[in-house]
């Protein structure tokens, strides 16, 4: 009897180390040919729905997945180099937008070998610069002198972004950056979260108020101005303004 008693035990710790629950169970860990991972939002819920794609790295060849309700995917591979990417598309500024996902292992690896990749949506700081990713994920803000005023420096503009709600539905923080060694112009203001803000902007040297307005949109003047940030090539957000002090 105590032989089968220390049987069972043996057996149940036994049963304890090869069955990992948690986060473990859900990423046991590369399987050959095969890649393997989970896509989530900025608060960790999973993205339903998301195109994840294994890319080739000698030849223009790629294989595309969706994430399942749980935010999961599998892709099988051949032998060969490959990276990962992936997206999501959601409804913004009233049209469908896509954005990039940030993942968590962006080199290559062998497709012998599989791996696991996990991604996640931020709104901004640094891409990988892995395969020509460069820059950042949030939107650029860029500042040009308005009209015929320039009796002014932009590198003295200072401007306040209050988010009215970011693109993953978010509220965000208020963002104050100036312009000073920006420049202003196609050089302006980098990394902030896409979504909806409500702009102002001032003097930095006088202190004084100035007038805002979207460059290029048949707009007056004002002492603010609400705007998105709008597309320039998929997945990287703009916006332009033009600042001046009042007449």
């Amino acid at each position: 009897m105590k032989k089968i008693f220390l049987l069972l035990f043996f057996s149940a710790q036994l049963i304890s180390c090869t069955e990992p629950s948690g986060p473990e169970a859900e990423n046991p860990g590369p399987q050959k040919r095969v890649v393997t991972g989970k896509v989530t939002d900025g608060t960790g819920q999973p993205l339903a729905n998301a195109e994840v794609v294994a890319n080739n790295t000698q030849f223009y060849n790629n294989k595309v997945a969706k994430t399942d309700a749980n935010g999961r995917y599998r892709i099988e591979l051949e032998n060969g180099s490959w990276y990962m990417r992936a997206s999501v598309k959601v409804s913004y500024a009233g049209q469908l937008s896509q954005f990039d996902l940030l993942p968590d292992n962006p080199g290559a690896f062998a497709g012998s070998e599989g791996a696991v990749c996990n991604f996640r949506w931020q709104l901004s700081g640094p891409r990988t610069g892995e395969f020509g990713d460069g820059g950042y994920y949030g939107g650029s803000v860029a500042v040009f002198r308005g009209g015929n005023d320039w009796g002014f420096d932009l590198a003295d503009v200072e401007l306040t972004m209050t988010p009215i709600v970011l693109a993953d539905g978010t509220k965000g923080e208020v963002v104050r950056k100036s312009l000073s060694g920006i420049e202003g112009g196609d050089d302006g203001i980098a990394d902030i979260p896409v979504g909806r803000y409500r702009i102002t902007a001032r003097n930095m040297q006088s202190g004084r108020a100035m007038q805002v307005r979207v460059r290029n949109a048949g707009q007056s003047f004002q002492s603010s101005v609400t705007t998105d940030f709008k597309v320039v090539v998929i997945s990287r957000y703009r916006i332009e303004l033009e600042v001046g002090f009042p007449d």
